[in-house]
């Protein structure tokens, strides 16, 4: 009995672990909502006329006391409506280009007209993985971004949990309650 009991204790740390806790959060007034893991930290926000900006660090112990750090941020433009997916990533993805160093390594529209594109950049000597995801719903423009550094002593536990993470919160996002990125739908 004391096994069965250790057995069922050790699968639901297990089943903890592999599912990271959510906080939920807001921008435009409520209208846009998404799911973060609670250990990301809250950078200050931007709000303007027609945008709202949230940035998380996220913490990593290979980046402790380096000018490096892991940020995601999700921002909603409700301005831009008329202007296509293309149009409306690539100002930020030029600026991303612009940057030296940077390769654009993937470059994918789906079939739901959303953009990702992944690219290797640089701050200083420390290369950068970043993932930049573009949507469209609710006549309000979706842009996340994902850029942490590609550091030694980053585990691959640590690389797997952001890229699972960030696509965590990327499927979670929605405006006036419906999925800006929606799931494919299954073979019939």
């Amino acid at each position: 009995m004391k096994r069965l009991v250790a057995l069922v204790l050790l699968v639901a740390v297990a089943a903890a672990a592999m599912s990271a806790e959510v906080t939920d959060w807001a921008l435009m007034k409520g209208r846009l909502h998404f799911s973060a893991p609670v250990g990301w930290i809250e950078l200050p926000r931007q709000t303007r006329e027609t945008s709202d900006i949230v940035a998380f660090q996220i913490p990593n112990p290979a980046d402790e006391g380096t000018s490096d750090s892991a940020n995601v941020a999700v921002t909603a433009n409700w301005s831009l409506a008329e202007r296509s997916i293309e149009r409306f990533s690539e100002g930020p993805l030029r600026s991303l280009r612009e940057m030296p160093g940077t390769i654009v390594v993937n470059d994918v529209t789906s079939a739901d007209g959303s953009r990702t594109v992944l690219s290797r950049g640089q701050q200083g000597s420390t290369p950068y993985l970043v993932i930049d995801t573009f949507g469209f719903g609710g006549g309000t423009h979706v842009w996340c971004r994902a850029a942490y550094p590609l550091l030694e002593g980053t585990s691959e536990k640590w690389n797997a949990s952001v890229v699972r993470d960030y696509n965590t919160l990327v499927a979670s996002i929605t405006v006036d309650g419906k999925a800006v990125f929606p799931k494919p739908e299954a073979s019939k």
